[in-house]
Parts: C-alpha cells; sequence; structure tokens
C-alpha cells in the first residue's frame, strides 16, 4: 500500500440539477473557459487502477456480455476500465467496445497511458488507485476524487445513486463509464471545464452517456498537463496470442532494456503490474512469453527513464500465465471490541521467484498490536478470547515482526525474504512449500484475555 497523504478532493461530480463547480476545494463562481490544471501530473509508477467491485445498484453489473477488447472481465470493472483508457493516448485495441463511440476509444494523444490491473480487494487507501463505491449520500454529489497527486488517487461512487454499467443507460440511471472517466480525469490532473460539451464539465443528467466520448477542451487539457504525443514514444500496433506467449508489434521500442507490463490475473496486489524484461527488440517486435501470475486485460512496453513518454498505449490482450494456486481461507474467526472478528488475506503472488506478497488483516480494533505467525499445521484450539488455527507440528510457529493496526483497523505487511524466519533455518519458505497464516492481536476491550486471532490462511508457494 502506498504512502498516504492529506485528504483533497477533486471536482465533486454533481447531477445537473445542482449545478455547481467545486475543484480542490474552491468554488468557481464564474463560467470559466476551457480547461484547467490542478498543478500535477502522475508519473510512470502511478499509472495503474483497479475497481473494488462493491456496487449494489441493481443494474452496476448487468452487462455479462465478453469484449474482445476488455477481455476477462465483464460489469463495473468493465465500465470503468472502457472510461479510462478513453484518456489514453491512441486507440484501445481498435477501439471498439461502446456503441456510442464505434472504434473511438482512446482518444488523448497525449504522453498518457494507463495500466488496468483489475480486481482490489479492498477499497484501498487515498493513494492507492482504486475505484469503489461508498456508503450513503451526499446532498446532490455524484462521485468525487479524493487526495489526487502524483503520489496517487481514490475514487468514490455514492451508493444512494442508481449506476448502470452499460452498454445504454436508462433516463433513471447514472453511466458509470462516463462519469468514471471525468473522475479519472481529476486524477490525472483536470480540474472542471468551462465548457458544457466537455466530459469534465462538472455535471451530467440522468441517463446521458456522452461523458464517455473525451471533449477537444478535455485533449487539450490532457495534453497541456503531459505533453503532445512525442515523436519517441514507443507504441503498439499489433498484439498477437499464441498460448502464453505474446508476439508485439509496433514501433519505438528500446533496443535492449524494453519491459512489458502485463495486468495481474489474480485479484489483489497493490496495483504494480506485472513485469518483464523484453529482453533484445529490433525495434518493431517484441516476442515474449507471459510471465507468472499475468491474465487478461492490458500489455504496456516500457522503455528506460521517468519521463511520460516512455510509456506505450494500452492494448488488450487475453493470456494467461503460469498460476500459482490461490491461498484458502480456513477456521474461524472470533468477535472482537470492533465488531464480527479479524480476518487476514493476502496482497500480491505466492511466486518465491517474485517475493511480493504481503499478508494483510483487517476489522480489528484500531491502534492496537498484533504479529502475524505462521506454521505447518492446521489445528484448532480456542485460546485467549479467540480461536488458535496454526499448530506448531515438528518445525515450531515462527513469529513476524510486531505491527499495529491503522485507524481503520487493518494493517499490509509485506513478507522480508531478506530475513530470517522467511529467509533461513527451520521457518524458510521455499517454492513448493506449503504454510498456514494467522493474525494474533491485543484487544483490551474485546474479551477477558485481552487477545484474540484472526481466522487463517493456507498458502502453497510455487516458483
Amino acid at each position: 500500500m502506498r504512502n498516504e497523504t492529506t485528504k483533497r478532493i477533486a471536482g465533486a461530480l454533481l447531477p445537473t440539477a445542482a449545478l455547481v463547480a467545486a475543484a480542490c476545494g474552491v468554488l468557481l463562481t464564474g463560467p470559466a473557459r476551457g480547461y484547467f490544471l490542478l498543478g500535477f501530473g502522475l508519473p510512470v509508477g502511478q499509472r495503474d487502477f483497479r475497481v473494488f467491485n462493491n456496487f449494489s445498484s441493481q443494474n452496476a453489473n448487468g452487462n455479462q456480455t465478453p469484449d474482445a477488447n476488455f477481455p476477462g472481465y465483464q460489469g463495473a470493472l468493465m465500465a470503468v476500465w472502457k472510461g479510462c483508457v478513453e484518456w489514453q493516448s491512441r486507440l484501445h485495441g481498435n477501439g471498439d467496445g461502446d456503441p456510442h463511440q464505434p472504434g473511438g476509444i482512446g482518444s488523448g494523444g497525449a504522453n498518457f497511458d494507463p495500466s488496468f490491473q483489475g480486481d482490489a480487494v479492498e477499497i484501498g487507501g487515498l493513494n492507492d488507485n482504486t475505484h469503489s463505491q461508498i456508503s450513503g449520500c451526499n446532498g446532490g454529489v455524484l462521485a468525487f476524487c479524493e487526495g489526487p497527486g502524483e503520489n496517487g488517487w481514490r475514487i468514490r461512487y455514492y451508493e444512494c445513486w442508481e449506476w448502470d454499467d452499460g452498454p445504454g443507460a436508462s433516463a433513471q440511471s447514472w453511466d458509470l463509464q462516463g462519469i468514471s472517466a471525468h473522475e479519472y480525469g481529476h486524477a490525472l490532473g483536470l480540474g472542471h471545464s468551462g465548457f458544457p460539451a466537455a466530459t469534465m464539465w462538472p455535471s451530467i443528467g440522468s441517463g446521458s452517456v456522452s461523458e464517455r466520448s473525451i471533449h477537444e477542451d478535455d485533449i487539450a487539457g490532457v495534453q497541456a498537463a503531459y505533453g503532445v504525443h512525442s515523436a519517441t514514444k514507443p507504441i503498439i500496433s499489433a498484439v498477437t496470442v499464441s498460448g502464453s506467449q505474446l508476439t508485439i508489434d509496433g514501433s519505438g521500442f528500446h533496443a535492449s532494456d524494453a519491459r512489458v507490463w502485463f495486468t495481474q490475473a489474480p485479484a489483489g496486489g497493490d496495483g504494480s503490474p506485472i513485469k518483464a524484461s523484453a529482453g533484445p527488440t529490433n525495434g518493431t517486435q517484441i516476442t515474449i512469453d507471459a510471465p507468472l501470475n499475468a491474465g487478461p486485460g492490458d500489455v504496456l512496453v516500457i522503455n528506460p527513464g521517468w519521463s511520460h513518454d516512455v510509456v506505450s498505449n494500452s492494448w488488450p490482450v487475453d493470456v494467461l500465465g503460469p498460476q500459482c494456486p490461490p491461498p484458502a481461507s480456513y477456521c474461524v474467526t472470533s468477535p472482537n471490541s470492533a465488531g464480527g472478528g479479524m480476518g487476514i488475506g493476502h496482497q500480491g503472488s505466492t511466486s518465491v521467484a517474485t517475493q511480493s506478497l504481503a499478508l494483510t488483516a483487517h476489522s480489528g480494533p484500531p491502534l492496537q498490536p498484533g504479529i502475524f505467525y505462521y506454521g505447518p499445521e492446521q489445528i484448532v484450539l480456542p485460546f485467549g478470547d479467540g480461536v488458535r488455527c496454526v499448530g506448531a507440528g515438528s518445525l515450531g510457529t515462527f513469529r513476524l515482526p510486531v505491527v499495529v493496526l491503522g485507524p481503520l483497523g487493518a494493517v499490509v505487511h509485506p513478507l522480508d525474504w531478506n530475513a530470517p524466519p522467511i529467509s533461513a533455518g527451520p521457518g524458510a519458505i521455499g517454492s513448493g512449500d506449503e504454510w498456514n497464516f494467522q493474525f494474533w492481536y491485543r484487544d483490551p476491550g474485546g474479551g477477558p484475555a485481552g487477545f484474540n486471532f484472526s481466522d487463517a490462511l493456507e498458502i502453497q508457494f510455487c516458483p
């Protein structure tokens, strides 16, 4: 999880009936013409976006028709994916996927391209680049973008509105694709536009789908923030998939140090793309095997450097790389002072080679200390105010460093593969090993013992 910054809200989107423009807390009282820049651009390391699909409207996940230009996802995830890639430098694949903009998704013409990273397993923090629903209502506000800046953002959609994932939108609903395009514009560094036809205009009518297609003023704004599409920028023009092997055709690929970014296959992770070296290229073609845990989504080619023009356009691919077995929850959680009990989870890959696994725990008492620990056996033993689910067997159990739950009662702990017990000794973790993990935590207000446990997670580690 990325470091969080002070909460800011950019450009709350309002229904037409409540026509007010607010950008970063500044009320715009006059009809200023043209785009407005918030003063930042997302760096290369902040091009990812994910969707935590907690949308509860009847039509928010109604579109279950697969689309070759948006492989592997339907419903709200596909609608948000379409809304975000509308801002990319050139067409997303062949541009198809929306009957209201045939052959036209991907219109920015700037040195900006995003990396779709699929499902998120939680709402995430202010800088975790996620879209999700937020409970309740806030007057006439439809959606808003929190904390936008070069360190990241988070976009929320109020649940009291009837969200629709398309491809059309009824007169009584609000178009998730178009509104996600508007809010993602804030994440890219754009404030509200003075042009009523622009996607970044500060209000929208129910049933409207015109916001899906960014206006010439929106295009001028994203080009002002990231620069007009550079002649040196890598370009993907076609991708051919054979099994797990990809042939990427295009131009401008670095001869010896290009990288390929993939969408992750499983839900979770921190939004970081699955990355692989392209190896030597002739500048116009890359042949590469999909890496471990790459999945359906987008690929991008990245040249060395950190300027905006080192990132290619996103191109859809339906590929599945070698997979690690998914971790499996088991045992029980016990009620605590925060409610129903703590849950344990994970982010990243269980691959030993990628070393990207982080353990997570949620729904605990805020600001209390705790410890992730692991062992070889699964047990069910009442202990403290909960149930101990991990046994020692002949090897013992192994404690990881003490962590402190955050203000919302959650914590994320990346595994340190270079430190004991993970790196050496009887607790060392290697390919093919199976270990069971649980979270122990203090809970002075929860019961007589003053401590409790989460449920448990069985993890089989792969190469």
